[in-house]
């Protein structure tokens, strides 16, 4: 199982995540990529940003109601995506998830990781040493 540690800094748990098209939909969609991504135990699911379904061009898959917080609702589009921690060009396993098109508030953060995909790993907080570790 690999094991991968995450520093907990002031904005939280960070980390690169690889984002890709499913591997059937890959001939229509854009190159798989590195992006910026917080763990967000909030979520239920993962949300990826405008700027990232711009250049990855996924399969959309339908929509998703979304509860914003502070209140409100919205209909968001959702899609077909892939992720892999440590980024697009490591090796490693690939999730498939089915992510909805919300702009993370957090600046310069391109996917809030959601409880879709923190179901599938262990994570273990070691608090003391302001580490997070992700097991898969």
């Amino acid at each position: 199982m690999p094991l991968l540690p995450i520093p907990l800094g002031t904005d939280g748990p960070l980390v690169d995540l690889g984002v890709s098209v499913s591997r059937a939909y890959a001939p229509w969609g854009g190159p798989p990529g590195t992006w910026r991504a917080l763990i967000d135990t909030g979520a239920m699911m993962t949300a990826i940003s405008p700027a990232l379904v711009s250049a990855l061009r996924p399969m959309h898959i339908g929509v998703q109601p979304v509860a914003r917080p502070g209140g409100g609702r919205a209909v968001c589009d959702t899609y077909d995506v892939r992720l892999r921690f440590g980024g697009h060009a490591v090796r490693g396993r690939w999730f498939n998830i089915e992510a909805v098109e919300v702009q993370p508030a957090a600046k310069d953060i391109h996917v809030l990781i959601g409880l879709d995909l923190l179901l599938q790993i262990d994570m273990a907080w070691l608090g003391s040493r302001r580490l997070l570790l992700i097991g898969y």
